[in-house]
């Protein structure tokens, strides 16, 4: 009989841990979700608008477009590179 009751308790341990778990799993998702909103939010309040683009020159443009990750082409003329930049940031 002990040790059934041994089994029992340990079922209960494990089946409380996988029911646990998932949640924690949730829980650190949803930080990793904020994380990116916010990271989103910073990028897009530091995205200049077009009429402050338009007062960059190409290479300034390219610079800005590498810090946020995206690769423009600087044989374009500045209007084609505005508007690749604007493609790519939606």
């Amino acid at each position: 009989m002990e040790v059934l009751s041994v089994i029992v308790v340990l079922a209960l341990l494990g089946a409380i841990y996988f029911i646990a778990k998932p949640k924690k799993v949730q829980e650190e998702i949803e930080e990793i979700i904020d994380e990116i909103e916010e990271v989103v939010e910073e990028v897009k309040q530091k995205i200049p608008s077009e009429d402050e683009l338009k007062k960059l020159t190409k290479a300034k443009l390219d610079e800005f477009a590498n810090e946020l990750g995206i690769k423009l082409d600087r044989r374009k003329t500045k209007a084609k590179m505005i508007e690749d930049l604007k493609k790519e940031l939606k």
